[in-house]
Order: C-alpha cells, then sequence, then structure tokens
C-alpha cells in the first residue's frame, strides 16, 4: 500500500459551508485561488486533519471548484463539523508514481509481463505492463483488448494491490507522512487494506478493539478476521497467515489454529508500505485509526 502523501497544494482553516455543500475557504487563502493550483488532469481530495471530523476524505469537484471555494463529487457530502478544522488538498497518487513503468519487466502479455492485482467487490482485477514499443511501456488492464494506459488511475490512500514482479526491484516510495487520525470505513466481507502511516503496527495501535466497533466471537468464522499474506515476510512464500478477533474479557486477537488463543492484539503484524485483508463480518463504517504518535 501507499501510506505516505502528495504534498499539499492547500493547508488552511475551513469555513463555513454555502447551501449547496461547497466549503469556503476564501479567508485562509490567496487571492490566486486554490483553481490556480490544480494541474490540468489530475484529481484531488480534501482531508481533515483536525476536529470532529480528522481524518475524514472527500473527493474535490476540480472542474466546480473556483479559487475560494471547495466543490464536491456527488456522494461526498461534507458534514457541518468541518467547518473550523485544518484541512489540506492534496493531489492523489496514480498508479504511474507509485509503480514506475520504467522499473518493471514489460512484455506482450500478461504472463510474460510483471502484474498488478487490485482486490474489489469481492474478486481480483489484474494489471499488467504493455511493451507498448518504442520503449514505452505502459500498465493495461486485462482483457482489454485496446491495451489503453491506465497510468492515470487513483491509488486510493490505504488501498492494498498485490505486485507480481519477474525479477527483484528496488522500489522508491517518497512523500509526506500525515499527521492526523485515519478514517477507513470498512465493508462487510474481505478488502485489501494497508493504513494510514510507514509504520509498524498492532492490531491495538490500530484501535482494532470492541470499543472500535470491531466484532468478536468464539469462532473464527463470526468474528472479524485478519489475513496476511506470506511472502511479506519470507521472500518467495505464499499463502496466508490467519488471525480473528476472539470474544473474551478482554476479546484479544489470536492466531487462527492457536488452540492456546494466545493474543496477539499487540504484536507488529502490520509492516509500512504493507496491505492486508481485514475480513469485517458487519462492516465498520465509522472506523478511525488513532494517529499512532505524537508530531
Amino acid at each position: 500500500s501507499m501510506p505516505v502523501l502528495q504534498p499539499e497544494v492547500f493547508a488552511g482553516i475551513a469555513g463555513t459551508l454555502t447551501a449547496t455543500g461547497q466549503l469556503d475557504i476564501s479567508a485562509s487563502i490567496s487571492t490566486v485561488g486554490l483553481k490556480s493550483a490544480f494541474a490540468t488532469g489530475r484529481q484531488y481530495y480534501l482531508e481533515a486533519m483536525s476536529g470532529a471530523s480528522e481524518g475524514l476524505r472527500l473527493e474535490i469537484d476540480e472542474a466546480a471548484t473556483t479559487g475560494g471555494l471547495i466543490a464536491f463529487e456527488s456522494g461526498n457530502v461534507p458534514p457541518a463539523s468541518l467547518s473550523g478544522a485544518r484541512v489540506a488538498v492534496r493531489a492523489h497518487q496514480t498508479l504511474d508514481e507509485v509503480l514506475p513503468p520504467a522499473l518493471f519487466q514489460a512484455g506482450d502479455s500478461s504472463t510474460t509481463a510483471d502484474r498488478i492485482m487490485f482486490f474489489a467487490n469481492g474478486g481480483y482485477q489484474m494489471k499488467w505492463l504493455y511493451n507498448g514499443g518504442a520503449g514505452e511501456p505502459r500498465w493495461v488492464a486485462q482483457n482489454d483488448a485496446t491495451l489503453t494506459d491506465i497510468g492515470t488511475r487513483i491509488i486510493a490512500p490505504a488501498e492494498g494491490f498485490i505486485v507480481q514482479p519477474h525479477a527483484a526491484l528496488i522500489l522508491p516510495l517518497v512523500g509526506e507522512v500525515r499527521a492526523n487520525a485515519f478514517t477507513l470505513p470498512l465493508v462487510a466481507g474481505p478488502q485489501l487494506i494497508g493504513a494510514g502511516w510507514p509504520l509498524t503496527q498492532s492490531p491495538a495501535t490500530r484501535g482494532m478493539t470492541v470499543a472500535g466497533a470491531f466484532t468478536a466471537a468464539p469462532l473464527s468464522t463470526a468474528a472479524d478476521r485478519i489475513r496476511l499474506w506470506t511472502g511479506d515476510a519470507t521472500a518467495g512464500a505464499s499463502g496466508f497467515s490467519s488471525y480473528f478477533f476472539l470474544a473474551g474479557t478482554p476479546a484479544v486477537w489470536t492466531r487462527e489454529g492457536d488452540t492456546s488463543n494466545t493474543s496477539v492484539s499487540n504484536s507488529p503484524l502490520f509492516t509500512p508500505f504493507r496491505a492486508s485483508f481485514i475480513i469485517s463480518i458487519n462492516g465498520n463504517p465509522t472506523w478511525k485509526l488513532p494517529l499512532p504518535f505524537t508530531p
């Protein structure tokens, strides 16, 4: 996953919301205005860095945004608690930026090229690096006969993906570290996600507790679960290590198959820049990962 950030193009105090749901930032920005800071073709989002909405992210409607008013995409409704909060506007990370084509092995088919798998709607979505000719490799979608370049695809904050390179490589990942809590709503079922910071964390430091609205049960089939790809810890290994939230006083995270029910709630299961599967029984739309350090 990619937990670090693009530099903000704006950071300041949010003003009031208009009747049409736009956010007034005119008192916090110069006369140059926000619109002029947007690069053509890029997509931006707003993140709340303080207040009751801390960690909330909203997609920006770049075309409708003006110098002092931020407009949001349909379905992104700013809460009243956003007024008075410190907010930042940043460009989204893209596939080409996180996984530069020049560093990977291209091919004429998905069987010979390096590949990426995203997970959505209960299944994997395969992408691969087409050689493109003339030394211009590009990421394309599996079964896309047009071989359209998808390098501008957004990699959302905390979105996970599986990389399948044919040869070892060094991948530089650069960005700013957020200094606020991080909201990460979970849907019922599996999702492949990372975290908001490039830090080693435990389930406890991520707020994966009963108070954090996680579901504990005596059996793993009825509890929230974690699955970690073993290849992240041991090069070349395959398969998953699985954990579940065991009901008790207190409820603890434990490894599936561990008859002693040893707690791993405070163990460093989550490593930097790695995603994991979270399988949520009921969904958790209000999950907010607490800031794990003091800025």
